[in-house]
């Protein structure tokens, strides 16, 4: 490997050394670039390293648009990837308001969503106040439920 940046002969101790500890740096500095690290000097880079960090780049911008960090650029996205990306949001969203966080958009869902999603807190109600959690809103239970829960209490009593 080291032949092809010594001219392909085989260097006496001291020029191998150095050559080296060069190409160590050399390889620490395509890998600091290829992290976005500011250790990078591009001015230090081939051609071909320079569209590998390029690449490397644009792998990163994708991956921050389907995890939903904050920093997503759509701009730099394919059409393939900006829907990609549209379809994983989508899904998240919806996990999110399924599961009850606050990162919900409930105004992304569609009808049924909405409808499932409401069922899915009523549950999640029913749960918090059925094991006593703070939680609970008694107000969002059925005239049904609080006797209910009552009778279950007392079950779990004895």
């Amino acid at each position: 490997m080291l032949e092809v940046f010594l001219g392909g002969k085989w260097p006496e101790r001291k020029q191998f050394a150095s050559s080296a500890a060069w190409f160590a740096r050399h390889k620490q500095n395509t890998i600091d670039c290829e992290n976005a690290w500011t250790s990078c000097d591009l001015s230090e880079l081939t051609a071909p390293e320079l569209l590998a960090v390029a690449a490397a780049a644009h792998r990163q911008a994708v991956a921050d648009c389907w995890s939903g960090v904050k920093t997503c650029q759509y701009s730099e996205l394919t059409l393939s990837e900006a829907a990609g990306v549209a379809v994983a949001e989508k899904q998240r969203n919806t996990s999110n308001c399924w599961d009850g966080w606050t990162t919900c958009d409930r105004s992304k869902l569609s009808p049924q969503e909405v409808s499932d999603v409401a069922v899915a807190d009523h549950h999640r109600n029913y749960m918090a106040c059925a094991s006593g959690d703070t939680t609970c809103d008694q107000a969002g239970l059925t005239s049904a439920e609080p006797s209910s829960l009552a009778a279950g209490a007392k079950t779990a009593a004895r």
